[in-house]
């Protein structure tokens, strides 16, 4: 039961245990790719760099972005992660819409794209609030507390429902062929 594994986990930590190797970890998620080289990887400008060298720099250095956070966002361990390819992908729609006009045809997989951001941020949301309300709560009486820890357990397990459809939408076609598409505008 995922919810016993977090209990136990906690409790573990908060007894001065140290968390696995995350590296390790990630290796096993995602397999040999956790060491093989960047997809996208930002060129440098050139000293007159033509619009489309800004243009690509631009969605290529997004993209990379994203991609360095992915295999975070899976493994599900490091909310720094969900919140940097939020950010990668917000910041990847907004060039999009600055530059869609630039580029052959319209911007790729818009909607799919619109649905990443939703589900990054149902995870997110959810993480920066469940933050919040563990500092609060280590301020209220022992009473307060108990009712506090109900929450946050309830909160937790909405965390856990919001990364499965996260994870779900991250392994379906609907989202393995826009990441293609994007990583073929990004890269020369």
């Amino acid at each position: 039961d995922d919810a016993l594994l977090r209990a136990v986990r906690k409790r573990l930590l908060a007894a001065g245990a140290c968390p696995g190797d995350q590296m390790k970890q990630l290796a096993r998620t995602v397999g040999s790719t956790a060491s093989a080289p960047a997809e996208v990887v930002p060129s440098p400008l050139s000293r007159k760099p033509t619009v489309g060298d800004l243009v690509k720099r631009a969605l290529s250095s997004t993209v990379a972005e994203f991609l360095t956070n992915e295999p975070g966002v899976r493994v599900g361990t490091d909310p720094e992660a969900v919140h940097k390819a939020r950010v990668a992908v917000r910041t990847l729609r907004s060039h999009l819409r600055t530059f869609g006009h630039l580029l052959d045809g319209d911007p790729p997989h818009w909607e799919s794209l619109r649905t990443l951001a939703d589900e990054l941020g149902e995870v997110r949301d959810r993480e920066v609030l469940l933050e919040l309300l563990r500092g609060q709560t280590e301020k209220l009486s022992e009473a307060e507390r108990k009712i506090g820890g109900e929450v946050l357990k309830r909160l937790d397990g909405e965390i856990e429902t919001s990364r499965q459809g996260l994870a779900r939408f991250m392994d379906s076609p609907g989202y393995a062929g826009p990441l293609s598409s994007l990583v073929g505008l990004a890269t020369p």
